[in-house]
């Protein structure tokens, strides 16, 4: 929904007409002056067919996302409640019943024949309300002073004279005399059913919104302002905005970090430039709006606003939005953010020694062909070579090489590429902290034999330590007697043995302590 943006402060030259709220005790206007079961009602003297009766709207997102819905204010507060509940409800101390929009037929006078053709099933009482504007106070709500506070308002008390301002608008901006404007109203709507927003649903407790051209809760429904000027006036609003260029109309192409400016100038039917007029900004795509410079501001004599963007990843795409409030109109401009070619690439980090199964981070410069440093993401290709070879995909930025997990310890050749231009590295990987001791031992000893045996070291991933250094002093027992020996690691391997006696009998017991250190 547009607004017309407000004219100057010019006292209206029309004084016949009033606008009146539709109520905000549902069907039940002045409950308290009736005792349960009510009789649905109207608030005097709303239903006076020369007085404009404004109803409330809600706005709600709709449930598929695609954008606001209306429907009459306090619907879903009140949606499929007990009648009888409501009416005692309404009726509570304190509360006044302003809980939800009303509206209804009049019992004192007829339906006016600009409006008899719309009523539903052959009412013949004047209908309200004619139309609708926002009235819950928080969708959306009105910022208001009272009493030197600022607070937020609601009610059909703030429709109404929402709408009347935009009558005294309309005039001012025309000096047309509107009169009783509700026949050209009702004629406007009648030659452009568009001009109109229809409340999709609603309930006031005896009256719910069809799909008919007038319902008792909203009326018409709620008017796009910019076209019911022109339909009550014959002619576009000066300020209204009827054309938005941008200053790019092709996409694009920026590196990372470059400033794009895109000025859009705005115009009236006329031609002229539009000064004043409210501008937002959006965008699309993968562009953020954070990396805009304004989200709104307004156009200078010249009928021009500036927004910057800004975006420092590089493979981004989108558009920069620009709408006008004065008028709805909207221009788009599209950005591209490049993806830097890398021209040469060279490991930062050298004679790197990692443990095993940790995440190894390295230092990786990629220049671009002007020699400057890329810092966005730069996808890679990582061919590893050593005790596993494989080749995997990484991303290199802001001067590193996205983490590698190498599980297996020995030395490795690391090349990457990318546009090209490759370089390579050698990485050596220790062994994490041994993290389990395994016998390598025969079933059965034999006297007069050699007994030998082995201790293996396992790192955390189960990979034999082939990188220990230290010995490992060994201890056996049998038939009473005490052997001992001192082995070193070798390939990850220490190796004890001893001979066994001609004449030993017995079961064999082996203990040892391995004093180690990492490669």
């Amino acid at each position: 929904m547009r607004w017309l943006r407000r004219a100057p402060e010019i006292e209206p030259t029309f004084v016949e007409q009033g606008d009146y709220r539709g109520g905000d005790q549902g069907a039940f206007a002045n409950a308290g002056m009736q005792s349960p079961p009510l009789s649905p009602a109207i608030p005097v003297p709303t239903d006076v067919p020369e007085i404009t009766s404004v109803g409330g709207i809600d706005f709600r997102a709709t449930p598929s996302g695609g954008g606001l819905a209306t429907a009459s204010w306090g619907a879903d507060a009140w949606a499929g409640i007990d009648e009888n509940y409501l009416q005692t409800a309404v009726d509570q101390p304190g509360t006044s019943g302003n809980r939800l929009a009303g509206g209804g037929y009049s019992s004192y006078f007829a339906a006016p024949s600009w409006q008899a053709n719309l009523l539903p099933g052959g009412a013949t009482g004047r209908g309200v309300p004619d139309t609708a504007l926002p009235a819950s106070p928080t969708y959306p709500g009105i910022a208001m002073e009272f009493g030197g506070s600022q607070t937020e308002s609601g009610g059909t008390s703030m429709a109404a004279p929402m709408f009347a301002r935009y009558l005294a608008d309309m005039a001012a901006q025309s000096g047309s005399n509107f009169g009783d404007v509700n026949p050209a109203l009702y004629q406007a709507v009648f030659n452009n059913p568009g001009l109109v927003t229809r409340a999709l649903y609603g309930y006031d407790g005896y009256w719910a919104v069809d799909g008919g051209s007038w319902n008792p809760l909203t009326g018409l429904g709620t008017p796009d302002m910019d076209a019911l000027y022109q339909a009550l006036t014959g002619d576009a609003p000066q300020d209204a905005v009827a054309e938005l260029s941008p200053s790019v109309t092709a996409p694009l192409t920026v590196s990372p970090g470059t400033p794009v400016s895109i000025t859009f100038t705005a115009v009236n039917s006329a031609g002229a430039p539009v000064q004043g007029a409210t501008v937002s900004f959006a965008v699309t795509g993968s562009l953020q709006a954070t990396n805009l410079s304004s989200t709104e501001a307004s156009t200078d004599s010249n009928g021009q606003v500036t927004v910057t963007y800004t975006d420092n990843t590089s493979g981004d795409t989108g558009t920069v939005t620009a709408t006008s409030l004065a008028g709805g109109n909207s221009q788009t401009a599209t950005i591209t953010i490049a993806q830097p070619q890398p021209a040469a690439m060279a490991f930062t980090s050298t004679n790197v020694s990692e443990v095993a199964g940790r995440p190894v981070s390295l230092g990786l410069s990629i220049t671009a062909g002007d020699g400057s440093q890329i810092n966005a993401p730069v996808p890679v290709t990582v061919v590893i070579s050593g005790p596993r070879d494989r080749v995997i995909a990484a991303t290199a930025q802001n001067g590193s090489l996205s983490p590698l997990r190498l599980v297996k310890a020995g030395i490795y050749a690391l090349m990457v590429s990318a546009n090209g231009v490759s370089t390579s590295t050698v990485l050596t990987v220790v062994p994490a902290s041994p993290a389990a001791w395994r016998y390598r031992t025969p079933r059965y000893y034999y006297r007069g034999k050699t007994w030998r045996e082995g201790l293996a070291a396992y790192d955390q991933f189960g990979n034999l330590d082939t990188l220990i250094q230290g010995t490992v002093t060994w201890t056996w027992r049998l038939g009473g007697k005490t052997y001992h020996a001192v082995s070193r690691f070798v390939d990850g391997v220490a190796w004890g043995s001893f001979v066994v006696p001609a004449k030993a009998t017995g079961e064999l017991y082996t203990s040892t302590h391995p004093s180690w250190v990492q490669g």
